[in-house]
């Protein structure tokens, strides 16, 4: 499957879940977003396979469904350690933030997760590379 970013935000809206809206604002998400359902977005990213250049656009366009799909076809091992602390760092979203970080522990031992003075956001404070 070969969408750009625009076409893949027009299939999320086409996707929209009042209800699942609903339950991602009571969990902290902000209105940027279309409430896909998780099911939908997981089927999305196995017809769109890997695309780490997708989803960092995906990523940049601040929505969580996009953001969550970005998680599922990014490539961890194109990442650098600063790009990870600016991915976990630019979401408030802690149900996105957890998703994240689990997807990066498949292929990195996270040494130390700790909040920053209070704020929501995690912080990767060490990466270690599997198998280090």
């Amino acid at each position: 499957m070969n969408l750009n970013s625009k076409e893949i935000l027009a299939q999320l809206k086409s996707l929209s879940n009042e209800k699942m809206i609903i339950h991602n604002k009571k969990f902290g998400a902000g209105d940027n977003q279309f409430g896909v359902k998780m099911g939908d977005i997981r089927a999305l990213a196995k017809k769109i396979k890997t695309n780490h250049e997708l989803a960092l656009e995906l990523w940049n366009t601040e929505n969580v469904d996009a953001r969550f799909l970005a998680i599922l076809i990014i490539d961890p091992k194109k990442l650098s350690h600063d790009e990870i602390n600016r991915l976990v760092k630019s979401e408030n979203f802690r149900t996105l933030q957890t998703g994240c970080i689990q997807m990066l522990s498949k292929y990195f031992l996270i040494m130390k997760v700790c909040a920053k003075n209070g704020c929501n956001h995690l912080i990767l404070c060490r990466l270690v590379p599997a198998g280090a």
